[in-house]
C-alpha cells in the first residue's frame, strides 16, 4: 500500500498523497493516511472476488465510487453522474463493462478535501468524476483533479485510459475522449 501511495503521489505531481505534514514549521513526512487509496483498492478487490465466484456481471458501489466487472456475457453497466448543483439531475451516463468510476467533491461531505501541498481545504470546483480501467486509479485521479481545480482535467488527459467530468460554478467540462464519446452517442440517437 505504501508503494501504491507513493506511485499515486508521483502520477499526480503531489496533488494526491497519503503522506501529510503536521505542524507549520516541520518539513518532511509527518503522518501517513492511506484511506484515500485503500477504499478504491478494497472495492476493486471485492468486485474481482465476486465476479470470479459468481460468474456474472458485478457492480460494487461504495459511497458513489463504483467498480464493475463482467460476467460470461459482458454487457456495459450504465452509470449516472449526478449534478452537484442539483442532486436530482444526472449530467452524464457512462457505459462501463469493466473498471471504475470515482467522484470527488464536497456536496455530500463538505470541505474535506485538502491540497497536500498547502494544507488548505479546496473548493474551486464542485465535483470531479473519473472513469477508467481501475477504480483505485480513478479514485486517486478524481481526488487529485479536484485538488487541482480548473487544471484537474489537464492531469487526467495525461493518463491513458482515463476520462473525467468536472463540474464547477460555470458549467461542465470533460476530457477530450469523453467529449468525443458523448458526441458519437448523440449522433447515433439523432
Amino acid at each position: 500500500m505504501v508503494a501504491l501511495c507513493e506511485s499515486a503521489a508521483v502520477l499526480t505531481g503531489g496533488s494526491f498523497t497519503a503522506f501529510y505534514l503536521a505542524g507549520e514549521a516541520l518539513p518532511g513526512r509527518r503522518g501517513f493516511d492511506p484511506t484515500g487509496l485503500v477504499k478504491g483498492w478494497a472495492v476493486q478487490r471485492a468486485a474481482d472476488h465476486l465476479a470470479a465466484r459468481l460468474e456474472c456481471d458485478v457492480s460494487v458501489n461504495a459511497g458513489g465510487d463504483i467498480a464493475v466487472r463482467p460476467g460470461r456475457e459482458a454487457r456495459p453497466w450504465r452509470i449516472g453522474i449526478e449534478d452537484p448543483r442539483d442532486l436530482s439531475r444526472v449530467i452524464a451516463v457512462v457505459p462501463l463493462v469493466a473498471g471504475g468510476v470515482a467522484t470527488s467533491g464536497t456536496v455530500h461531505r463538505g470541505r474535506h478535501l485538502v491540497d497536500p501541498r498547502s494544507g488548505r481545504a479546496v473548493d474551486e470546483v464542485l465535483s470531479v468524476t473519473v472513469v477508467g480501467s481501475s477504480l483505485l486509479w480513478a479514485d486517486a485521479l478524481a481526488t487529485a483533479a479536484f485538488v487541482l481545480g480548473r487544471d484537474g482535467l489537464d492531469l487526467v488527459e495525461t493518463v491513458a485510459g482515463y476520462e473525467a467530468v468536472v463540474v464547477d460554478r460555470d458549467g461542465i467540462r470533460t476530457t477530450s475522449g469523453l467529449a468525443a464519446a458523448q458526441a458519437r452517442t448523440e449522433d447515433m440517437s439523432a
